[in-house]
């Protein structure tokens, strides 16, 4: 294949996404993906989103209005197949990294089977949820509504996350529980009793 066509390519690849999309110098986004309200996403700097990503801000359901925000810090990685929803705010610190198939929400559905058709039904929210700076999302975690995570946590595979943890946490598990916290002095992760 000829040089320019390979450029071509690749630009179309990693296409800047649509024009309201708030956002930093050098962040790349991959192709196919579904971006919805993106007026209501704001993109930090040399940020990079793989192929099959789905962000949704929802700023209305079912007749309610929300406050629906997804913010992404700086020198971000999220992987392939991410979704990543929210009402009022999801809010991803700087330097994370998101593995594939991770899936963050700051809302669920009511399921109460007397009310009809969940799609029917309301959202509901324990609040934000915040993902501190330099944390690892592993493959196939979970965060769920309410959630802060401090920064520098280390999230296992398949984790799902129903509850807070403080910063350089260790957390695998479902629901997940801490296994380890970085001891800052020694340069060690050490085992807990959570």
């Amino acid at each position: 294949m000829p040089n320019f066509a390979r450029r071509a390519i690749t630009y179309l690849r990693w296409l800047p996404p649509f024009r309201f999309l708030r956002r930093g110098e050098g962040i790349r986004v991959a192709r196919p993906r579904l971006w919805e309200h993106t007026d209501r996403i704001t993109v930090g700097a040399r940020t990079v989103v793989r192929e099959h990503s789905w962000l949704c801000p929802l700023p209305s359901w079912n007749g309610v209005t929300h406050s629906a925000r997804i913010t992404i810090g700086s020198n971000v990685y999220i992987g392939r197949f991410c979704c990543i929803s929210a009402i009022d705010l999801v809010e991803i610190g700087d330097d994370c990294v998101f593995s594939e198939q991770v899936y963050v929400a700051d809302a669920v559905h009511e399921v109460d089977p007397r009310a009809g058709h969940i799609f029917t039904q309301p959202m509901r929210s324990k609040g934000p949820v915040r993902i501190g700076r330099g944390t690892f999302l592993g493959y196939g975690s979970r965060i769920l509504t309410g959630v802060t995570l401090g920064e520098g946590c280390v999230v296992g595979a398949n984790a799902v996350v129903n509850r807070s943890f403080p910063a350089y946490s260790m957390i695998a598990g479902i629901p997940a529980r801490r296994i380890k916290a970085f001891n800052l002095a020694s340069g060690e992760w050490e085992a807990v009793g959570d």
